[in-house]
């Protein structure tokens, strides 16, 4: 008998994208476990007693990690528990290096799709102020700088690659609009998620604000 094949969703995109609205709208239309490599980072920084860290501070701890383990280390740490879940599809979310996004392709029986979610810098940045968590960036120089480190320095294997991670995305979705428009972008990618899973990955679809070329 043949075993049945896990939907694993890597959603990636740059900070105040919308990635966590959008994961959290799919969540509650659709039957999924959920994984968040953001926290991975979180809770290794909290076993050495670093406690409420800076996204800026998150990120040079987690790219010294990635320099001592590998940049697949935080898909590594989950991929165990990903492996071992029950459920049939599996949303990975703050994925932020194609190395991860490589180390869950070899999970056997699964076919991964890159979810990428992109806004402009000036909307991300108007997101990131409202939404006003404690670690977030609070001026445009601040957000800037940790978008570029989000990015990688060109020609460096270690560290984050937000870029990387978008060009190689089966699904992009352009959240620049309103919220209406949000709402209707998670709808088609619903009804388009729950026509693909579990059958053969299929070419790439690209969303744009007005759901064009679904």
């Amino acid at each position: 008998m043949s075993k049945e094949c896990k939907e694993i969703l890597c959603f990636v995109g740059p900070s105040g994208a919308g990635k966590d609205t959008i994961v959290n709208k799919i969540r509650y239309l659709m039957d999924v476990s959920y994984y968040s490599l953001s926290n991975k980072i979180r809770e290794q920084a909290s076993l050495l007693g670093l406690e409420n860290l800076r996204r800026d501070e998150l990120q040079i701890f987690a790219n010294k990690l990635r320099e001592q383990h590998g940049n697949g280390i935080f898909a590594s740490l989950s991929k165990k528990n990903i492996i071992e879940d029950p459920n049939k599809i599996i949303i990975v979310n703050g994925v932020r290096h194609p190395s991860e996004i490589n180390l869950l392709r070899e999970i056997e029986y699964t076919c991964l799709r890159v979810i990428g979610v992109t806004a402009s810098s000036e909307v991300r940045f108007k997101r990131v102020v409202e939404r006003g968590r404690q670690s977030d960036p609070k001026t445009w120089e601040s957000f800037m700088e940790c978008d570029r480190r989000e990015n990688g320095i060109p020609g460096e294997m270690i560290g984050q690659q937000n870029d990387q991670c978008l060009k190689i995305a089966d699904i992009i979705i352009d959240n620049n609009g309103s919220v209406e428009e949000l709402d209707y972008l998670v709808e088609r990618l619903y009804s388009r998620l729950t026509a693909i899973c579990f059958e053969k990955c299929s070419k790439n679809v690209f969303y744009n604000k007005r759901g064009a070329g679904l």
